[in-house]
């Protein structure tokens, strides 16, 4: 697409320097973005990704701004390197995932995306993208395969705990979070015993009580 160069010196008339810069770099796509207007952090952004970026931002705007306004100009070159994923995962997870992402394929970065909230509500997501980070593709493959079970809470800190094991498969999530809730399992068995014996005790007065009562109302015999 021919951009006229009146539209071009308006944008620079507009935005500065940092304009043609960031034109120069994502040519006529980067001054479609522009156009419908900009930030500090989109001209950095489309100065970083080039045409790649501008075609994410008018792709996916909503998404590219959130990631921008989260993680600043430095999510740019990963959302021009994953198209799709890139942007909306940054957009869930924020700096703490950027460091994530960048060693995830667009594959692995579209299943993690989807299982933010998940992994947060477990309150280990700092973990889990530690791991990620890590062990890229690998922790992310566990994670999706293991979804079903994984954010369990005892079987979430496990996982953090020593993801590497359990991704070359040393150690099992099911055996892993079974022992972790185990280990809370005596105090609530004794406590629950406790409750049970005093219930027990209880009744056994109140019918040693009422028997009495019913033995002082009989009439006595001649």
């Amino acid at each position: 697409m021919k951009v006229a160069t009146e539209v071009v010196e308006g944008l620079v008339a507009r935005y500065g320097d940092a304009a043609a810069r960031a034109i120069g770099k994502s040519g006529s796509a980067g001054v479609e973005v522009l156009r419908k207007g900009s930030s500090r952090s989109m001209l950095g952004g489309l100065e970083r990704g080039g045409k790649e970026f501008a075609q994410e931002a008018l792709a996916h705007p909503s998404a590219v701004k959130e990631a921008l306004e989260r993680c600043g100009p430095e999510a740019a070159e990963l959302i021009a390197r994953q198209p799709g994923s890139g942007a909306k995962f940054l957009a869930r997870t924020g700096k703490e995932g950027l460091e994530a992402a960048r060693g995830l394929s667009g594959e692995s970065l579209e299943k993690i995306a989807g299982l933010r909230d998940r992994m947060e509500g477990t309150g280990k997501l700092a973990g889990f993208l530690k791991a990620l980070s890590r062990f890229g593709d690998g922790a992310a493959d566990f994670i999706w395969r293991n979804k079903g079970g994984i954010f369990v809470f005892s079987a979430a800190a496990a996982f953090v705990a020593e993801p590497e094991k359990f991704i070359k498969g040393a150690l099992e999530l099911g055996k892993a979070g079974a022992s972790a809730a185990g280990a809370v399992f005596p105090l609530r068995s004794f406590l629950a015993l406790a409750v049970l014996a005093g219930a027990i005790w209880l009744g056994f007065k109140v019918w040693l009580w009422r028997r009495s009562q019913q033995g002082a109302m009989l009439p006595s015999r001649p």
